[in-house]
């Protein structure tokens, strides 16, 4: 029975084979466009073709850096270009490395894209932007168009082309409302910022949290705010009205008594009383024959 049990396998052989750790019938260099850590998925994108694709992967995937080094999926971010091996017919990842072959340039703060010639000057070289870039923002897909100068990014590429642009630091914006006596006045967000105020005035301010420093004639308010990436937040400034301003009176005794007084440059008529406000200010008292 043993020899015909093994003839009649034979006749009926299938060719099914079992997978194992690290067997695979496709290779690609891609990006990666997203990672669900959750469902076991990873979607990417073939660099020189464009097309995208979605593989499972499970504890049998062999995750590593470009060194070979193991590492978990979750180290992995969207953006990075990977060397992959797969089944194609299971959609099945075998492998995923960090390509040697790719450069990354981490906390770019100097840079410029130019959509329509399709380049990007990163530091102080220039490269070419590939028609399938994967440009994402705290883990989403996002466009080239909404970065703006202050973001902070991370860039990735093969050769003198590049391939995925991370936003690891982004922008949001501020608002005041009900602003009528701050006008003409200036607003200070931390360091970020510093602009004079005007009417229904909309800040572009990086992500993070600051003190909002606002002066104008009568009122000096600082308070807290918070930006959050692509979110707009509107201080409310109703509350705020001029103190009226503090004064005080000066009686003058000048000799001799053709001698003018000027009051931060204004001659003032000291035959009465003068009304000053409480600070410091310049005096000059002028007479013919006289020092200054």
């Amino acid at each position: 029975k043993g020899m015909a049990y093994e003839s009649d396998y034979e006749r009926y052989d299938s060719g099914f084979v079992i997978a194992q750790p690290g067997s695979y019938d496709s290779a690609d260099v891609a990006v990666i466009r997203e990672i669900d850590t959750q469902q076991g998925k990873v979607t990417l994108m073939n660099i020189e073709t464009g097309k995208y694709y979605t593989l499972a992967f499970d504890g049998t995937t062999l995750i590593a850096d470009k060194y070979g080094n193991g590492m978990a999926m979750a180290q992995m971010k969207n953006g990075d270009i990977v060397d992959v091996t797969f089944l194609r017919g299971k959609k099945k990842l075998s492998s995923i490395q960090l390509s040697d072959s790719a450069w990354v340039m981490e906390n770019v703060q100097k840079y410029n894209f130019d959509i329509l010639r399709q380049s990007a000057e990163v530091g102080s070289a220039v490269y070419s932007l590939r028609n399938n870039l994967v440009v994402s923002s705290e883990g989403k897909d996002a466009q080239l168009e909404d970065i703006i100068r202050g973001d902070v990014i991370s860039v990735s590429g093969v050769g003198n082309s590049v391939y995925s642009v991370i936003v690891e630091e982004g922008h949001g914006y501020l608002r005041l409302s009900a602003n009528d006596y701050l006008k003409g006045g200036w607003i200070e967000v931390g360091q970020e910022v510093i602009q004079q105020i005007t009417e229904d005035m909309l800040l572009v301010v990086p992500e993070g949290s600051y003190d909002v420093h606002l002066t104008a004639n009568g009122i000096d308010e600082v308070r807290p705010v918070t930006i959050y990436r692509n979110q707009e937040y509107t201080m409310d400034v109703s509350g705020l009205e001029p103190e009226a301003p503090k004064v005080g009176k000066i009686v003058f005794a000048i000799s001799p008594s053709s001698a003018s007084v000027y009051i931060d440059g204004e001659q003032a008529d000291i035959s009465v009383p003068v009304e000053v406000e409480y600070g410091v200010h310049q005096l000059l008292v002028k007479a013919q024959g006289y020092q200054t």
